[in-house]
């Protein structure tokens, strides 16, 4: 029999590769691309139009999904927040790309170390808040089985 927390481990590592790890992947790829090309390998210079915001949208939307899809009878408070929450950062991240992806394309300047180094800190955000979800999940799972 497995007990809970080889089943919350069994479904964090199923969400590490499959959630995540796909998530940065084409960023990754970005990267070695131009290492093979002979040039710099700077994880900044990869994020600085706001690749990551994409990637934490993505981790959001499908951690988000996981309660909607998942019956929340009985739910507690903070798993709606973290809901809500999750939903919101969707909605962020898509707008914040769109607004970078729009200077990008009108030519215009704005600050590649804080696109860099916010968008790294929302994946962040968005990595910790999925987390919760796969463990407050799998635990329900558990608990209902």
């Amino acid at each position: 029999m497995t007990t809970r927390l080889e089943f919350i481990l069994v479904r964090v590592c199923g969400w590490l590769f499959f959630g995540v790890i796909f998530a940065v992947l084409p960023v990754f790829m970005d990267v070695v691309a131009e290492v093979t090309r002979g040039g710099s390998a700077a994880w900044a210079s990869a994020v600085d139009r706001g690749e990551l915001l994409i990637a934490a949208g993505a981790i959001s939307a499908l951690s988000t999904a996981d309660h909607i899809v998942r019956p929340l009878v009985g739910a507690r408070l903070w798993p709606t927040l973290l809901v809500c929450a999750q939903s919101s950062f969707v909605i962020c991240t898509t707008v914040w790309y769109a607004q970078i992806g729009g200077l990008l394309r009108d030519g215009l300047p704005y600050d590649e170390t804080a696109v860099a180094g916010g968008s790294a800190m929302v994946f962040a955000i968005a990595i910790a808040m999925a987390l919760c979800s796969i463990v407050w999940i799998a635990g329900r799972e558990v608990r209902d089985a």
